[in-house]
């Protein structure tokens, strides 16, 4: 949590800690469009992936949710500076979050480690996912918000402070909000 989060519903921190320690979770995306950085594991990776490799299709940084594995995490910042034989400082210029979700990613491809990886059909970066199933009626909210829950939500309890917002500031997204198992507001809640 940082200063822009909010606990919104009470929990048992146990719950949470146990099952995001176990391994880490991990949401990613697939479909047509999404938030894809493909530079960054060309080129600041400096892996040579075939065009068909999953890595190139999937979206990332779809919430602010994170349990960082530390260990996960040195040995991606090990890799780095063995690349490019230089401290992280020198060659990191922006968020961690998408090198984290590449090589988080990869390492479970690669089966180097086990991951609860969440892949959600669509694109939750900017809420896209959210907005397109409370802007179409046909969707049954209580359907998606059970698979949402069941393969998302009910390992982080959180989502984006921002997304909330946009979520309940329709009739049909609030509707939708109440069945999700979210008790946390990370990022970008107060002030909106």
């Amino acid at each position: 949590m940082d200063s822009e989060s909010l606990v919104l519903k009470s929990f048992d921190i146990l719950e949470f800690l146990n099952e995001n320690s176990l391994k880490p979770t991990l949401l990613i995306g697939t479909g047509i469009k999404g938030v894809r950085y493909h530079h960054l594991f060309k080129n600041l990776f400096g892996w040579s992936l075939k065009k068909h490799d999953p890595i190139y299709n999937i979206n990332i940084r779809m919430n602010d949710f994170w349990f960082i594995d530390t260990n996960l995490y040195k040995n991606m910042i090990d890799y780095l500076q063995k690349v490019h034989e230089k401290p992280v400082s020198y060659f990191i210029n922006g968020s961690e979050q998408s090198l984290y979700e590449y090589f988080t990613f990869k390492s479970h491809q690669d089966k180097k480690i086990d991951t609860s990886l969440s892949l959600i059909t669509g694109d939750m970066h900017d809420n896209q996912l959210f907005d397109i199933t409370t802007n179409n009626d046909k969707i049954d909210l209580s359907k998606f918000s059970t698979f949402m829950n069941d393969h998302y939500f009910n390992k982080t309890l959180s989502y984006r402070g921002d997304y909330i917002n946009r979520l309940n500031s329709t009739e049909r997204g609030q509707e939708l909000f109440q069945k999700l198992n979210i008790k946390v507001a990370v990022s970008n809640y107060q002030g909106y």
